[in-house]
């Protein structure tokens, strides 16, 4: 069978379960083609450097390029193209997408005639926000049938956004990464379309299978590996160590993002500079490394999917402390 993956930005270090899916489907025999709407990320794993060359970044084409094949598109299904565009501005009205939703038609123009050179027969998309829009109007347009991999919490902070039923009705068939997703799904879908919904749930590297002896020299340490937003809860976690300091423990931050300055700040402040190391981003292999040098992991997120890293620290035989919120609870 030929896929063609189409993301937003891949690869990507957050996105390991997309490499390991796409990965295993190629291992199966089936032909996989890799669209990204944009490249350009920073990567520090050798297999995702591999990956990137082999990804077309839709959005880095040329615009003679890109204007050539949504004519090309216009010429082989005029009617599906037009009415699609119809439909396309009814529903940036109605879902509050606006104008937005023309950028998202076009591209669509583009993935279906990458689609059909490609000769694919199903795309698939990971996440339910603007990517499953966008290959619900390729699917219009002509373009082959869709499944999408809803994880969330963002398709779920902006379900009527991002018209969650009826990217579901019109699919070939959708996943959810657990019990808890799937039932967002179902709460927003119509009950003659929940069959298209199934639970696949996200894997690990066989690496991070095997049992390693906790650490028995050294201070205590404990890991966490998250992208430094607000939707990762960090601060509280600064302060809880700031609170149990005469515990003697200490933390491992791996992951970068727009919240590193504010939290090395938190650091300082609290007098925990010693105590508190950053890494900044790593490869599958240096999160490893931080892993098993921990005596546990812990994570302090407001608002999750199914963390894959929290399956990879327990795999390694790591204590896990985390809220109790979405699918962390049937992982734990």
């Amino acid at each position: 069978m030929r896929i063609t993956y189409f993301t937003n930005h891949y690869p990507a270090v957050s996105h390991t379960f997309i490499k390991r899916e796409l990965l295993a489907l190629e291992s199966l025999g089936h032909e996989v083609q890799r669209v990204s709407l944009r490249g350009g990320a920073t990567l520090v794993d050798e297999e995702d450097r591999r990956e990137a060359e082999r990804t077309e970044n839709l959005l880095e084409l040329s615009k003679p390029v890109l204007l050539r094949h949504m004519l090309r598109r216009l010429v082989r299904r005029p009617g599906a193209v037009l009415g699609t565009l119809g439909f396309a501005i009814g529903l940036g009205r109605r879902t509050g997408i606006g104008l937005k939703v023309l950028a998202y038609y076009a591209e669509a123009l583009v993935l279906a005639e990458l689609c059909e050179r490609f000769g694919s027969e199903l795309v698939r998309v990971h996440f339910g926000t603007n990517g499953a829009t966008v290959v619900r109007l390729c699917r219009r347009v002509g373009g082959p049938a869709y499944s999408v991999a809803y994880h969330g919490p963002d398709e779920f902070d902006a379900a009527e956004r991002w018209d969650i039923g009826g990217v579901v009705s019109e699919s070939s068939f959708v996943t959810a990464i657990t019990s808890f997703c799937s039932a967002q799904l179902k709460r927003w879908t119509p009950r003659e379309h929940w069959e298209r919904v199934r639970v696949v749930r996200c894997a690990v590297n066989e690496r991070f299978l095997e049992v390693v002896p906790l650490p028995e020299d050294g201070p205590r340490r404990v890991c966490v590996v998250a992208r430094l937003s607000a939707q990762k809860g960090l601060p509280v976690l600064i302060e809880a160590f700031a609170m149990a300091r005469d515990a003697g423990l200490a933390l491992d931050i791996v992951g970068d993002g727009e919240f590193r300055g504010e939290l090395e700040t938190a650091v300082a402040r609290h007098g925990l500079a010693d105590r508190v190391r950053f890494h900044g981003s790593l490869s599958g292999e240096g999160v490893r490394e931080v892993l098993s040098g921990a005596s546990a992991m812990v994570m302090s997120s407001f608002a999750e999917g199914l963390p894959v890293v929290l399956m990879e620290a327990m795999g390694l035989g790591r204590p896990a402390i985390a809220p109790s919120i979405m699918g962390i609870p049937e992982l734990v």
